[in-house]
């Protein structure tokens, strides 16, 4: 539980980058630098269960598994319901500077746990909403393309009320207007790749970090 956090943090530190998130990063750089024979000792324990598991092969089962684990924490389309707990996570760390690691991960795993699960309950409202909007407008209109609305379409009476309710409207020749629902359809790249992020993994093995 406490490696899978430091691993979550690990993401946020390398992906999170915009200029709110800063504090994600001192945080980070900080419990490393607190914790650092606790996450230590925590590698050496995961490195023993692994080896007497796997025995020969334990390395690449556990960067295996690791590497499931970054993957799922860099998740594109929820970029920003992780990093937003991952902010609120670093100012509580900021704030409390907490003498157990292994208690304040428990909190915080659950707080990263809850963003991905906020992220997939609006996704599926968001499904709902275009599947209504295809049933009730797509034989006029033709389906929609998740996300985004013709600007000409929001200036119609069954536009507005799509867009109130919500829902995606179809697209239209002409300009595009991002409405609610949008951030599904697009993955923003992951900034710092996740390639790094495994290696930065890696390098626990004797560091903690």
């Amino acid at each position: 539980m406490t490696w899978n956090m430091r691993s979550g943090f690990n993401v946020a530190a390398l992906n999170c980058n915009e200029l709110q998130y800063q504090p994600i990063l001192k945080a980070y750089s900080k419990m490393l630098e607190d914790h650092k024979k606790r996450l230590s000792s925590t590698n050496r324990a995961l490195d023993a269960q692994y080896r007497e598991k796997y025995g020969r092969s334990y390395k690449s089962e556990r960067e295996d598994y690791m590497t499931k684990v970054y993957n799922y924490f860099a998740l594109p389309p929820a970029h920003k319901y992780f990093c937003e707990a991952a902010l609120a996570a670093a100012n509580n760390y900021l704030l409390m500077e907490p003498d157990d690691i292994d208690s304040y991960a428990a909190t915080t795993l659950v707080q990263f746990e809850a963003a991905f699960e906020e992220f997939y309950t609006d996704y599926e409202n968001y499904r709902v909403a275009v599947q209504s909007w295809d049933a009730r407008y797509g034989a006029e209109y033709g389906a929609s393309q998740p996300g985004y609305v013709s600007a000409d379409i929001l200036s119609g009476d069954k536009g507005q009320e799509a867009a109130s309710s919500g829902a995606a409207a179809p697209v239209r020749e002409g300009s595009l207007t991002p409405v609610v629902g949008a951030q599904f359809m697009t993955s923003s790249p992951v900034t710092g790749s996740i390639v790094s992020a495994i290696e930065a993994g890696k390098g626990t093995s004797s560091g903690g970090r």
